[in-house]
């Protein structure tokens, strides 16, 4: 990449400093308008607050620090280049700045300029533009107030830089002022003297009434000026005297207030007079308030208001709040009227207000991305035991699919459910996340002997008497199965009386009568194996139904 040179080598601090400040985490990848980098690079990399002997960075000192020699409007240079490091400098690597000094564009059929930097890691990559200014990190302009620069023993040297070059600055443009002024001068003299110029009976006339006038406007102006003088005084006192007969009322009106209770010096003893006084319950109004960025309450009569109940009406804050850093933050906040329903109150400029139920829903909308995030970022399946059986139900429905089918199944419905809800996972988690074709094997052999225990509990439970026994033998996709199942009488959970039924198994046979009657035996065995008693209970074959079809008529 060719390197480029810049016209100004006086400003080589300012562009140090705009390049490192471009490279913080929050704007690297993203173009920031000169004008949005003025006020930050001046507060936050120097230390600026208005001072007099230090110029602010502006939107014509940056045009000038990235100005090329070649006229380039448009260029790319590698970040080592513009601080004025090595290219061997790992610090450096790979980082590059692109820069837009003035470059015409046309938008709208409207002819503009683009001014705008921003920094890259990785050659070919060109930063973000992003059109609303609201989502950029620098909306807030010249307050900054969360934005911290990443290393600050780099910017402890960088500030000193910097200040000198703004001082410099500062100091040429009074030097400028200075010379236009006196150049503005001169001229106006010299045109003085050119209209005064001797041998013109009007030149003459004209110095002799100037000397005349001169004498006279300055002694009426200073005359004029006398007596605004004595008139400001006059309105001076005049107000002077309006306030004291105000404060006069304001006196009077507590001492009506107080009544008979006697008069207590406030200075002296300022609570033995509130507690003297009598209490206006009728007058008494709520006062919340907010002083100096902390919050007050108290409740009294809000006709007179002093300084000192306001202070005195401060709430309480905790230890870690009471430091000077804490107070100087309360004072420069900025407070904003926010409407909360039929209430209004102050907030912070970067806050809002919500009611506590949409608070609680978005917690729990907070909480359900919690689980999803710690579910992926588990190193193996993060599936519960009943999560595990619902797939396992639903996989079964499957038939003839092979464990590794259903492994891809559950992969990629994750896949697209994240896709949907913009919820980025890589391969690598979601591979750990699903659960191995073992674990869908074991779950499957799981599912039949939960199924299974569940029967028996609910025929215990019925006191059966009778079972009623259905098969059916057949095939399916090229698979044989003989299909068994048990209908008995019981209750639900209501009470109310109702069939139940449970498919025992749908294991082959052979294709003869006695072969379909030993597999119905093998299956009945299960039931015995699983806790019911068939000899204790009673409990016979009451009925048996099927087909010829498949071989194995019953």
């Amino acid at each position: 990449m060719d390197t480029i040179a810049f016209s100004s080598a006086k400003h080589f601090a300012l562009r140090k400093a705009v390049a490192y400040f471009v490279r913080e985490k929050s704007l690297l990848g993203k173009y920031c308008d000169y004008d949005q980098l003025g006020a930050p690079i001046s507060k936050l990399m120097c230390g600026w607050r208005g001072q007099d002997d230090m110029k602010q960075v502006d939107h014509d000192m940056l045009v000038s620090a990235f100005a090329a020699q070649g006229g380039e409007k448009n260029y790319c240079v590698p970040f080592w280049q513009i601080v004025g490091g090595e290219e061997t400098d790992t610090e450096f690597e790979g980082y590059f700045i692109h820069v837009t000094n003035g470059d015409r564009i046309t938008v709208n059929k409207k002819k503009m300029r683009v001014y705008k930097i921003g920094c890259t890691k990785g050659d070919g990559v060109l930063p973000e533009t992003i059109r609303d200014k609201e989502n950029h990190p620098l909306k807030d302009g010249s307050r900054m107030r969360e934005f911290t620069l990443s290393k600050e023993e780099l910017w402890d040297g960088m500030k000193e830089e910097l200040q000198e070059f703004l001082r410099e600055r500062n100091d040429d443009d009074k030097k400028n002022q200075k010379k236009k002024k006196a150049k503005l001068q001169k001229e106006a003299e010299a045109e003085n003297a050119k209209r005064s110029r001797p041998g013109t009976a009007k030149s003459a006339d004209t110095t002799k009434s100037g000397e005349s006038g001169t004498s006279t406007s300055s002694k009426k102006k200073g005359k004029r000026r006398k007596r605004q003088q004595t008139e400001l005084k006059e309105k001076i006192k005049e107000k002077k005297k309006e306030l004291v007969e105000l404060l006069e009322q304001l006196r009077k009106m507590k001492e009506d207030e107080a009544g008979d209770c006697p008069r207590v010096d406030a200075t002296e003893n300022r609570p033995q007079a509130d507690e003297d006084a009598p209490q206006m319950a009728a007058t008494a109004q709520t006062l919340s308030y907010v002083l100096n960025g902390r919050a007050g309450k108290f409740t009294k009569d809000l006709r007179v208001v002093t300084l000192g109940d306001l202070e005195e009406g401060l709430l309480h804050l905790d230890e870690d709040k009471q430091n000077s850093k804490a107070e100087a933050t309360r004072k420069k906040t900025n407070l904003k009227p926010v409407n909360y329903g039929a209430t209004s109150c102050w907030v912070p400029a970067g806050a809002a207000v919500i009611g506590k139920k949409d608070l609680t829903k978005l917690n729990q909308k907070a909480e359900i991305v919690k689980k999803l995030d710690s579910f992926f970022s588990s190193n193996q399946s993060a599936f519960s035991p009943q999560a595990l059986r619902i797939l396992t139900m639903f996989g079964l429905s499957n038939m003839g699919g092979s464990d590794e089918g259903m492994e891809m199944l559950i992969a990629g419905v994750l896949k697209a459910l994240c896709h949907d809800i913009g919820f980025k996972v890589d391969s690598t988690k979601l591979g750990k996340v699903v659960p191995s074709r073992r674990t869908i094997a074991r779950q499957e052999k799981n599912l039949m002997v939960d199924c299974l225990l569940h029967a028996v509990q609910e025929m215990t439970k019925d006191q059966i008497k009778y079972l009623f026994l259905i098969v059916d033998h057949g095939k399916r996709n090229g698979i044989e199965h003989f299909v068994k199942l048990v209908r008995w009488g019981g209750l639900d959970e209501k009470g109310n009386r109702v069939i139940k039924q449970l498919c025992l198994d749908m294991d082959m046979s052979g294709h003869t009568a006695k072969s379909a009657a030993d597999a119905i035996k093998h299956s009945l065995k299960k039931l015995e194996k699983a806790g019911l008693n068939l000899d204790l209970v009673t409990v016979i074959p009451s009925g048996v139904t099927g087909d010829a079809g498949g071989g194995a008529a019953v």
